[in-house]
């Protein structure tokens, strides 16, 4: 009985370091470096984050202009024109682009197999 719970133990505390490793590796954002000084044109969903003294602020539907930058904060409606919010670009830190909801399919995917994997392994250890 001993050696059927170590490794009914072993298979779960293996489950849970890949659920582990899969999530690091889901984690992570890709975020691509923007220069604000060449005015670029970004997608309605393309969100733009950056540190605005101290802070960091995430915006979509952003707007260049030669002396600032304008959008919408990321977790409003695009089409909220008057929830816009504009940061001037001397103060603007750090900027880059990512489609962050993107990586919600990969934080998903490891997370629904992994749960997956446990339930299987638990069923089978207590046959």
């Amino acid at each position: 009985m001993v050696g059927v719970v170590d490794s009914a133990m072993r298979r779960v505390l293996f489950a849970v370091a890949m659920l582990v490793a899969a999530l690091t590796v889901a984690g992570c954002a890709h975020w691509q470096p923007v220069e604000p000084a060449r005015q670029p044109v970004l997608k309605e969903r393309d969100v733009l984050q950056f540190d605005f003294v101290g802070e960091k602020v995430r915006l979509h539907s952003v707007r260049f202009t030669a002396d600032s930058v304008s959008g919408i904060p990321w977790l409003r409606n695009p089409a909220c024109d008057s929830c816009r919010t504009s940061y001037p670009l001397s103060r603007v830190d750090n900027p880059r682009v990512g489609r962050p909801e993107e990586n919600l399919w990969f934080l998903m995917l490891p997370v629904g197999l992994g749960f997956g994997y446990l339930v299987i392994y638990a069923v089978r250890g207590t046959q």
